[in-house]
């Protein structure tokens, strides 16, 4: 479930490295890396390939040129800038946001015009978090940069591919809320008494509506594996969903009108 890409990391130091003018120890990480991996990279190329399938000739890497997962035609300048353009909408305005608060979209919806708002104030959050980190010259963040590149670049753009980095999105999240704090504190709500704690009950306050956001849908996935998963055959649990019902009504169609020696080609041939 979970995609990473090691070589983002290499890439991330060396950068680090060259800004800290240690040039050497960028060129020697650099092509300790690019020895270790060049025997996969010629592997991956010698595999005899199906023109379209990842792993049978054609490397995650290609897919980066590609104008289409599918296909075998090279993206070119007008393919990469609608793609740039297309994930950076579908990251700002829908992954991170989910992310961060899993009720972001229903609240939306409650705010009508002002929803978009309402999602894309997260997002913004993270980036001034990210900025905010960035600026104290660690390489975390170098990494962090490469890795989120890597997948806005890449033809999906969907919540899994940016799973190893979501835990520093979550800190640069409350590093963004911390510091706005900070700059609206007042001093008459510093010197106040009844206002002294004010900080800590607000993030106290947001901490927990997070959290709540975040266990409800698990919850919820939890009562339906007890409910129509253990125990329950697979057409049961997917019952409730047209696209994967359709999917196993079809495949019983086959089995019961195509011949025995018919080959089926199927994503899904466990179920």
């Amino acid at each position: 479930y979970i995609r990473s890409i090691a070589l983002v990391l290499a890439l991330a130091l060396a950068s680090y490295l060259f800004v800290r003018r240690r040039f050497k120890h960028a060129l020697l990480l650099l092509v300790s890396v690019g020895l270790l991996v060049a025997p996969w990279f010629v592997r991956s190329s010698l595999l005899p390939t199906t023109g379209t399938s990842v792993g049978l000739g054609r490397s995650y890497f290609a897919l980066y040129l590609s104008s289409d997962p599918y296909g075998t035609e090279r993206a070119n300048l007008s393919d990469w800038i609608a793609r740039l353009a297309q994930n950076a909408r579908i990251y700002l305005l829908d992954v991170w946001p989910n992310i961060l608060f899993t009720h972001v979209t229903t609240v939306s919806a409650w705010l009508g015009r002002l929803g978009i708002f309402f999602v894309a104030s997260f997002s913004v959050l993270l980036l001034l978090g990210f900025i905010r980190e960035f600026r104290r010259g660690l390489v975390h963040e170098w990494h962090v940069a490469f890795f989120f590149l890597s997948c806005i670049a890449y033809l999906w753009a969907v919540a899994r591919l940016v799973v190893p980095i979501v835990p520093f999105a979550i800190y640069y999240f409350w590093v963004a809320i911390c510091y706005l704090l900070q700059q609206m504190r007042c001093r008459w709500l510093s010197q106040a008494a009844r206002f002294r704690h004010w900080e800590t009950y607000f993030l106290l306050a947001v901490c927990a509506i997070v959290t709540i956001s975040a266990l409800a849908p698990d919850i919820r996935h939890i009562q339906r594996n007890l409910r129509y998963g253990l125990g329950k055959p697979v057409s049961l649990y997917y019952s409730r969903d047209a696209e994967w019902s359709n999917y196993l009504s079809a495949m019983e169609w086959i089995a019961q009108n195509a011949a025995p020696q018919s080959i089926v080609m199927c994503r899904k041939a466990d179920l």
